[in-house]
């Protein structure tokens, strides 16, 4: 290596001093960068673990309910008075929540 004023650092030759504090600075600075970085996801875990486990509580509540009203209407008759009255009840639920959230959603356009 041909340098006008080289310099042993370490054992290793480098061209000048310069080098050694820009190289010094670029390393702190993408160390620094990695840290607010890492920080960051750190920060966010557990606000994904929380929504992940309030996910599985609703999923596992929603399936529960349907799957079991589906192997329930499955179990009598389809003309029987049990799977008669599983249907229009959904149905009745249905329309009475949907009725129930228009009042809601009109106070709320309103307000």
């Amino acid at each position: 290596m041909t340098t006008e004023n080289p310099e042993v650092v370490e054992g290793i030759v480098v061209e000048n001093t310069m080098n050694i504090r820009k190289t010094a600075a670029h390393a702190v600075k993408k160390g620094t960068h990695a840290a607010k970085k890492a920080a960051t996801k750190v920060a966010i875990s557990p606000i994904k673990l929380a929504n992940r486990a309030v996910y599985g509580v609703c999923y596992g509540l929603a399936y529960g309910a349907v799957y079991s009203a589906l192997v329930v209407s499955k179990v009598f008759p389809d003309n029987g008075v049990v799977s008669k009255g599983l249907h229009e009840g959904s149905e009745s639920a249905i329309k009475d929540f949907e009725a129930k959230q228009a009042i809601v959603d009109s106070t709320v356009v309103n307000a």
